[in-house]
């Protein structure tokens, strides 16, 4: 037997699946692996009461990265560099909006859609070089 089993309680839990209520006693490190589901199940993630799904940046900005169903390329968000001192929120839209409209925010982190004004974004990003 392995002396690193050879003092364990019998009282101890023997099967992780038994535990229903499981606590991490420590960082969990996945090795290189993936966390997954079976059967087409969502992967959910429910902070308690006023928590949240925090992601962390340690030695970088923090991104979230979209991948393709090939997982060869993907969209990221990071978020803004520590030394943009940068700490704000964002609320969605409750709807997609329309063709044509652009995602605006009204001062305060509410999203919403809004009119593009006739503009085209190639149109908008060239008069913003153009004109500062």
């Amino acid at each position: 037997m392995d002396s690193n089993f050879s003092n364990l309680n019998t009282d101890k839990l023997e099967n992780v699946v038994a535990d229903t209520t499981p606590q991490l006693g420590g960082n969990l490190d996945v090795n290189g692996n993936y966390v997954v589901t079976t059967s087409n199940a969502d992967l959910q993630v429910a902070p308690n009461g006023t928590g949240k799904f925090v992601i962390r940046g340690d030695t970088n900005s923090a991104k979230i990265v979209l991948n393709c169903e090939a997982n060869s390329h993907g969209v990221t968000i990071a978020s803004p560099p520590h030394s943009a001192g940068a700490t704000y929120e964002l609320e969605l839209p409750d709807a997609d909006g329309s063709d044509g409209q652009a995602l605006v925010t009204d001062g305060s982190g509410k999203l919403s859609f809004a009119s593009a004004g006739g503009i085209s974004t190639g149109k908008a990003i060239a008069m913003a070089i153009v004109f500062g």
